[in-house]
This record gives C-alpha cells, structure tokens and sequence, in this order.
C-alpha cells in the first residue's frame, strides 16, 4: 500500500480543555457540551478519564505534596476550528463548560485550557 498524504489541508487551533468532578452528573454533563459544541463547530471530540491534581497545581512549585493529590472523573474537550475563529470557540467553550457547570452540579473552578496550531485534513479509509 503506497502512502497517501491529502491534497487539501488548512490550518486550524486545536483547543483541548480538561474539566475534573467529582459529581456523578459528569457524563451526562459531557452529552451536553458535545451536542451544544457540535452545534456551534460541526463537531467536538469528548472522552472520560482519571485526573489527578494537586490543590496547589495552579502554583509554579519545584515539588508539589503527595498529600494535596485529588483524583476526580475528568473529561477531554477536543476541539478544531479556523484561526479566525479561535476566540470565538474559547468564549463559547467557557460559556457552555460555565452552563454544565451550573445545570449539573459539578462543582468545578477551573478549566485547563491549550491552544495548538495544527494542520489538518480528512483522508479517505474506505474501499472505494
């Protein structure tokens, strides 16, 4: 099989959030944000975890305590959109995590938030 690399690629921002609960209401929190996101960019990829933070992790620290360590259900916000719309994506994104936050309880402060260029195209798989 020869490779293949697609004629048509384009720029794009790579959002990735990460959002830890300990609430039981995080999965259905994750169909909320996935259908809400979906409906604003075309698509969201959301996958479920284990997270583990350290209570002084937002502090730049040469060592962090093993007894300030809180493992929670985490969940995994993928998003790809146009770099003209990047802030556009991160206030929705803020706006709707804050809305889930709310809705269903989930007891969350912060959002961890990345912001990568990347490239990106869709390759055929199918036998054609």
């Amino acid at each position: 099989m020869k490779s293949f690399i697609p004629r048509q690629q384009s720029q794009r921002v790579k959002i990735i959030a990460l959002l830890g609960s300990t609430s039981s209401e995080l999965e259905k929190a994750g169909g909320y944000l996935g259908r809400h996101l979906t409906e604003c960019f075309g698509g969201v990829f959301i996958s479920q975890g284990q997270g583990f933070w350290s209570e002084d992790g937002n502090k730049e620290q040469q060592h962090y305590s093993p007894d300030s360590v809180m493992q929670e259900q985490s969940l995994r916000i993928e998003l790809l959109v146009m770099p003209e719309r990047k802030n556009n994506a991160l206030e929705l994104l803020q706006r709707a995590v804050r809305d889930a936050n709310r809705q269903y309880q989930l007891d969350c402060h912060y959002l961890h938030v990345e912001v990568i260029e990347a490239t990106a195209a869709h390759m055929v798989v199918a036998d054609t």
